[in-house]
């Protein structure tokens, strides 16, 4: 059985679904949902009430994190290369090596698979163990390259870092949020445009979180966390935003007058 106000599966015995909070089986809540079912569509483009876009400051650990990559990568071609400084037998040994390069690989790949970790962030820290795996078996080899060679091997992790940073930064900045009085919208892609819609009744519960990084280090940023009962995304968090404590005051509030319009119980 479906309930009438919001639409998801419930046992056919329950008076109060436990999603919405309302009364399916009542006659309010039936009458109601025969008045939706008879309302006309319209054409019309829906009020908007709030609309919001991904700040570029709250990459600003990522930009400096990789900076400090770049300089670190330097500084370790430059020691790597004297060959005084032996590296100790059980960073030579493959059995060591390569068991132990990928140990965190193999976990983000099984974040990746229960939906925790982006896969290019996987592919992109594999890449970089490999490297240094592969650098630490075979510095002998490394070191009588040509310099042209010698730091290209170096310096493919941050450009790589590089590369994945500003790709993020891009899609990132794609990011428009847009409230209307019934949905919520996220607007997102570089190449193809996808706009998913999220219905303000299904919304569970609300936070906002503001880290002491999004603090003092990416210019007061936060973000805005939604629990709905949304099955192909239950939990969305609306990160990067310069406004986030207006943003979340705006939503709950329309939340709680589409909630309290249909007769549903809230706190």
């Amino acid at each position: 059985m479906k309930c009438s106000i919001c639409g998801m599966e419930i046992s056919p015995d329950v008076t109060i679904c436990p999603v919405c909070g309302g009364a399916p089986n009542s006659v309010a809540a039936q009458s109601q949902a025969a008045e939706r079912l008879a309302e006309p569509i319209s054409d019309e483009y829906p009020e908007v009430i709030w609309q919001g876009r991904y700040s570029l400051y709250d990459m600003n650990l990522v930009w400096f994190g990789t900076i400090l990559l770049t300089l670190v990568m330097v500084v370790i071609g430059v020691f790597y290369a004297d060959t005084q400084y032996p590296l100790p037998n059980a960073l030579r040994n493959p059995w060591v090596i390569w068991p132990a390069a990928l140990v965190v690989p193999l976990i983000l790949w099984i974040l990746v698979f229960n939906k925790r970790v982006r896969w290019y962030s996987a592919l992109l820290w594999t890449i970089v163990f490999v490297i240094v795996a592969g650098l630490l078996q075979f510095r002998e080899q490394a070191v009588q390259l040509p310099p042209r060679e010698y730091w290209s091997i170096f310096l493919i992790v941050p450009v790589l870092f590089w590369i994945w940073a500003i790709c993020v930064a891009i899609y990132r900045k794609s990011i428009v949020w847009r409230l209307t009085p019934h949905r919520l919208f996220k607007r997102h892609g570089i190449f193809v445009r996808t706009e998913d819609a999220l219905e303000l009744r299904v919304i569970r519960d609300m936070a906002k979180l503001q880290s002491l990084v999004e603090r003092y280090l990416c210019g007061g940023v936060g973000r805005v966390k939604i629990w709905s009962s949304d099955p192909s995304d239950p939990i969305l968090v609306i990160r990067g935003l310069r406004d986030f404590e207006r943003a979340f005051n705006v939503i709950d509030d329309a939340r709680r007058k589409i909630r309290e319009r249909r007769a549903l119980i809230t706190d």
